[in-house]
């Protein structure tokens, strides 16, 4: 079973999260050119907007959270 490393020997890689709040915001980001890392969608600020916005964020090119 290999060992596994301590934190302190493991390799930090920082990320970029895009947070998408509004429809505005989501259309952005599907127009970025060089998206984020991942994108965190915050579904309790488009609550109003969800039958919308449900097939738009399946075009996104990141990861979301």
């Amino acid at each position: 079973m290999p060992t596994r490393r301590s934190l302190k020997t493991r390799p930090r890689r920082s990320g970029i999260v895009g947070v998408i709040m509004t429809r505005a915001n989501l259309r952005f980001a599907l127009r970025m050119s060089a998206p984020p890392d991942l994108f965190e969608v915050r579904l309790d600020h488009l609550i109003k907007h969800l039958a919308e916005v449900e097939d738009t964020i399946k075009k996104l090119r990141a990861p979301i959270i």
